[in-house]
């Protein structure tokens, strides 16, 4: 196991700052994060540990580097919030983040306000190459609803070519905001987000509703 483990130490070593990194912009659970760190920059510590014991370290890390985050937002609780009307939209902001190319799409909620009054019946969004993808469940089994938003680290923007026409192109970033609104729904439970780029569909962020 000590034979199979070493060699992967620089690319442990390399991960530490990220695993620092993601304990501040994602809140997962510091006290694994710290151990984590401690361990893989302490050599002499890790070989006293049991070969089960550095399994279930590197299990750990794995699961959670790979793990969409979480959040919980309740409704009642949020600014502008008034018990005395009927009619709620909410507004929510994600910060959406790629530390590189290769690197997995990572969101948090950044920003959630209620306001008073009823939206329009809006479609579900057109289709890009690059987007997110929304899930509203609900508890009153009914259909989810899917909503689809240009994908914030893939901007489509307007540019001019040198015999002046007009064509759109993609600008990528490492981070960008996703902003949402959408009527309050007593029966909404859950929203998904989904990262859509030509490499494939990945989930990444669930957020739970409550009242």
């Amino acid at each position: 196991m000590l034979r199979w483990f070493l060699p992967k130490w620089k690319t442990l070593l390399k991960y530490c700052n990220r695993l620092i990194h993601y304990e501040k912009i994602l809140g997962l659970p510091a006290t694994l994060f710290r151990i984590l760190v401690s361990i893989i920059q302490n050599p002499i510590r890790t070989h006293m540990l049991k070969p089960s014991t550095l399994f279930f370290i590197i299990f750990s890390f794995q699961l959670i580097h790979c793990t969409p985050a979480r959040s919980v937002v309740k409704i009642g609780k949020l600014p502008n919030f008034d018990k005395q009307v009927e009619n709620h939209i909410l507004f929510l902001d994600f910060l959406v983040m790629q530390e590189d190319e290769n690197g997995p799409v990572k969101a948090k909620l950044v920003n959630s306000v209620a306001g008073s009054g009823k939206m329009k019946p809006a479609g579900s969004g057109r289709s890009r190459l690059n987007q997110i993808k929304a899930i509203h469940l609900f508890r009153d089994q009914r259909q989810p609803t899917v909503i689809y938003y240009e994908h914030p680290l893939f901007r489509s923007v307007e540019i001019f070519d040198k015999d002046g026409h007009l064509s759109q192109d993609t600008q990528p970033a490492r981070d960008g905001t996703l902003s949402m609104r959408f009527q309050d729904d007593p029966a909404r439970e859950k929203i998904e987000l989904y990262s859509i780029t030509p490499k494939g569909e990945v989930r990444i962020f669930s957020l739970l509703v409550k009242k």
